[in-house]
């Protein structure tokens, strides 16, 4: 039977229609080979719940991703693969899709009314150890999502996910960025997403393409290479054939910019020249556009048959990519744009500043004043300063469009233009936010508004100035802390620096609330993210890197949404967001995180986030960007703190103790002179101070003074766990049990680590223990044996984590439980139901065992039925008993 709507009815049906769908492309003879790109997909296909990969057209993602499949298939996985089109975009279709599939791979006949997930699970469960599921799940591969996104499927996916528990990993790819809530996955470290910067060649590649034979040297050019091609794969394939039409001196010695290239030669000889004239003078003419629309194009050029010539393009392979998906807006790919803007004629250039100012007066018309004011900059015109200094009064504390401010302004001085009082102000402002401070320094002196407190607190907060930071910020408040709405979100939030500077951190959240209510009153985003990227940076401060995670992910979603990827704040959100993942051990987010800072050669960070962030940046063995982070770092508090982080990751590892001892005697020779330079040096110095306290109690335990090491160990624990800086408390009580434990007193050591093992598991916390190893992995066994019985933190999902990542030798039990007293009994429960028992056992709600689990409370109550059905209880009471009684918790 079939559904004229929605396809077959019948699984047996969908098999014979599936045929375009579930076979990976072949792969073509002069495939360029990325096993590294795919070793990290087969890889993440295996232990990810879902793998994202997100690129425009051109990237390779379909390529990858048969890779994969085939290298998946060559390491014994079971998976499937789908190839979705625009006519698969409904989720019953899509569902009998993968059903039919899964049936085929497991060679099972789907029984009927049974969904993907009731066929997972029947076909893997016993096919593991013991008759429990399999050792790795089954791997779904989905190309082109981007085709059938809509709400309905999303939902589809995202209950496909749960529903599918650790049975079935999904890897898709999609041109946009898909509304799933991997956010969900991706703080429980169940998400890895690839976007176009992953899949962009590197330089190393690109010599590869452009030399198989070792025969060309294009080492000086390579980077311009693949700059110029946005690491476009396609584009640097195109360049490799543009090359062998040449000789190699000619590769050797050729210019990769603009029209000069050999890319551009190849394109005028094999593409532009074969096009009607007509074709051809209308790319050239909208290649003047940096965006596009239909209707845009014919009321700049003054035409009427845009639409469907536009709508054609992209079919037509022109280089032409749409810039989101469904948004009917476009562009060239740069190095084709470049090619077109060549081809036109000289002379043209009155044509071409028509064509500008007519662009300029369209998106004004339409209130998208960046784009008006950019297009009226290339034209010319006399009103692009009257354009600029109302766009600082009315959109620019609101948008946060510094970086783009300045660079107007950087354009106009360049040509001379004298610049009113109103836009310098706003010059002097975007300046201060976008971090040249150099550049500030200059300019404010040229100013009468110079002193304006929120310009002022920035600057000094920015600038790593705490004295006059914190005087700006008392003056502010003894007046009464007036202003606009934008000016106390502006000084609230330098309030909060200022204060947890000071380690004050109640008041600091006090200051945040405060920038938050001011928030409310206007739209100013650029607050609102940094008031997000505070608020993550305390939580991590506090201890609370669960919480401190989802903030830093809330501030990078909408910086992103409201400014773009590469606004100043957005690399603030992503250092942050780098420091919070590197303490729960997320590595590979850390790396993302830090990779997508982009620091420039200026400061785009307060001084306690950047250096928080070097640190981080130097564990992960990221060298240059710690590097570049640091040299932003200029107070000598904030100098000593970073020496301090460094100190700390020597004394944490094995290294000689005569080193050791010569390390910690420069540094407090350093610290004597820094107190001796300024007596009042160390009174607020908060995170100096355990960072020193860490370090001189490691040295004491090394050489036996144990005695010592407490007496350093318990005011700084006090202190800490008075003023609720619960990442140095942890730090500190591991340093204080190892002590403990080699005095003999094993009892209250032990306790101490199981506390602190309750609250990494709890928050997240986990990187102090793996930090700390050396001085507690005696207790390592007896941790272990506590949290066997009942998991501590009352997650066991993350107790097992933190388990493997200190490689904790715990009772084996497989995932399928099956105690001697069940299996009398009748009963067979999954690993994720005994969780259930083990949260019910904890006395937890229906919504906090979701949070936990990551799920909705309609799953939860769904897997509850299940649990209470198999074991044949009502209530929760009766199954707690039960599972007791039998063992099964």
């Amino acid at each position: 039977m079939t559904d004229e709507l929605n396809g077959p009815q019948d699984p047996l049906d969908v098999r014979a229609a599936l045929p375009a769908h579930v076979r990976p492309p072949r792969a073509h003879p002069n495939q360029i080979a990325r096993p590294a790109l795919t070793e990290r997909v087969r890889t993440a296909a295996l232990t990810k719940r879902l793998t994202l990969i997100c690129a425009p057209s051109g990237y390779g993602k379909t390529t990858l991703m048969s890779e994969a499949f085939r290298a998946l298939g060559d390491a014994g996985a079971a998976c499937l693969w789908l190839s979705v089109t625009e006519a698969d975009r409904d989720a019953a279709w899509l569902s009998r899709m993968l059903t039919a599939q899964l049936a085929r791979l497991f060679s099972l006949e789907a029984l009927p009314g049974e969904d993907f997930a009731s066929l997972a699970y029947r076909a893997t469960v016993g096919m593991g150890p013991q008759g429990g599921p399999a050792a790795a799940p089954v791997v779904v591969l989905i190309d082109n999502w981007n085709f059938i996104e809509a709400p309905s499927t999303n939902r589809f996916f995202d209950q496909l996910l749960i529903e599918t528990d650790d049975l079935v990993n999904f890897v898709v790819s999609s041109r946009g960025v898909p509304e799933f809530m991997f956010e969900t996955w991706r703080m429980a470290g169940a998400f890895t997403g690839l976007g176009a910067r992953d899949l962009a060649f590197t330089n190393d590649e690109a010599a590869q393409i452009l030399a198989p034979d070792g025969g060309r040297d294009l080492s000086l050019s390579l980077f311009g290479l693949v700059e110029m091609t946005e690491g476009w794969p396609a584009a640097v394939q195109l360049l490799r054939l543009a090359l062998d039409q040449t000789d190699g001196a000619a590769a050797r010695g050729m210019d990769l910019s603009g029209p000069k290239s050999d890319v551009a030669r190849y394109l005028s000889k094999a593409f532009f020249n074969h096009l009607p004239a007509p074709r051809q003078a209308f790319l050239r003419d909208i290649a003047l556009l940096e965006e596009m629309t239909a209707e845009m194009i014919d009321e700049v050029f003054g035409r009427q048959e845009t639409q469907q010539r536009f709508q054609n393009l992209p079919k037509d392979d022109y280089f032409i990519t749409e810039t989101v998906e469904g948004s009917g807006r476009y562009r060239f790919h740069s190095l084709f744009r470049d090619f077109l803007l060549s081809q036109r004629q000289a002379g043209a250039d009155d044509a071409a500043r028509d064509v500008y100012a007519r662009a300029s007066a369209w998106h004004l018309k339409r209130g998208e004043h960046e784009q008006a004011i950019g297009y009226a900059l290339k034209a010319g015109g006399d009103d692009v300063l009257a354009m600029i200094e109302d766009y600082g009064d009315s959109r620019l504390a609101l948008d946060g469009k510094v970086f783009l401010f300045t660079q107007w302004i950087d354009t106009l001085v360049e040509r001379g233009t004298d610049l009113s009082d109103g836009v310098k102000h706003w010059w002097l402002w975007s300046l201060v936010f976008s971090g040249r401070w150099r550049d500030a320094l200059a300019v404010q002196n040229r100013l009468d508004d110079a002193a304006h407190p929120v310009i002022a607190a920035t600057l000094s907060a920015f600038s790593d100035d705490q004295p006059t930071l914190r005087r700006t910020v008392d003056r502010w408040l003894a007046d009464g802390a007036p202003g606009s709405a934008f000016n106390q979100c502006v000084m609230y939030c330098a309030a909060a620096v200022a204060e947890l500077a000071q380690g004050s951190f109640d008041s600091a959240q006090q200051s945040m609330h405060r920038a938050r209510f001011a928030i409310d009153k206007t739209d100013f985003s650029y607050g609102r993210v940094w008031v997000l990227a505070l608020t993550a940076f305390t939580s991590l401060l506090k201890g609370k890197v669960n919480e401190g995670g989802l903030k830093a992910r809330e501030a990078i979603r909408t910086v992103e949404a409201l400014m773009g990827p590469h606004a100043p704040i957005a690399r603030v959100a992503r250092l942050v967001a780098a420091s919070v993942e590197w303490y729960a051990c997320d590595d590979e987010g850390a790396i993302s995180d830090l990779e997508k800072a982009e620091q420039s050669d200026d400061e785009h960070g307060l001084p306690l986030i950047v250096v928080c962030a070097a640190s981080v940046a130097r564990a992960l063995s990221l060298n240059w960007k710690e590097r570049r982070l640091e040299n932003h770092l200029r107070s000598p508090a904030i100098n000593l703190i970073r020496e301090a982080y460094r100190l700390e990751a020597v004394t944490q590892k094995d290294v000689d103790l005569a080193v050791l001892e010569d390390a910690v005697a420069v540094f407090d020779a350093r610290m004597d002179a820094a107190k001796s330079a300024d007596p009042h040096f160390l009174a607020h110095g908060w995170q100096l101070r355990d960072l020193n306290i860490g370090i001189q109690a490691r040295l004491q335990i090394r050489r036996g003074n144990l005695e010592q090491a407490l007496n350093l160990l318990v005011p700084g624990i006090t202190d800490a766990q008075r003023k609720g800086r619960g990442l140095a408390d942890m730090q500190l009580t591991l340093l204080r049990a190892s002590a403990l434990y080699r005095m003999g007193k094993q009892a209250t050591a032990l306790r101490l680590v199981i506390q602190c093992a309750e609250t990494a598991v709890r928050d997240g916390l986990y990187r102090p223990f793996l930090r700390e190893r050396r001085f507690i992995e005696p207790m390592f066994k007896q941790l272990a044996e506590a949290g066997e019985r009942t998991p501590l933190g009352n997650n066991p999902r993350a107790w097992r984590r933190f388990c493997d990542l200190l490689g904790l030798e715990v009772r084996a039990e497989a995932r399928l439980v099956q105690t001697a007293e069940a299996h009398d009994a009748g009963f067979q429960i999954t690993e994720r139901e005994r969780e259930m028992l083990e949260f019910l056992d904890g006395g937890l709600s229906n919504q906090e065992i979701g949070v936990r689990l990551g799920i909705a409370v309609p799953t939860v109550k769904w897997h509850l039925h299940n649990l209470f059905s198999k074991i044949e209880v009502r209530n929760r009471a009766s199954a707690v008993r039960l599972a007791r009684d039998l063992h099964l918790i």
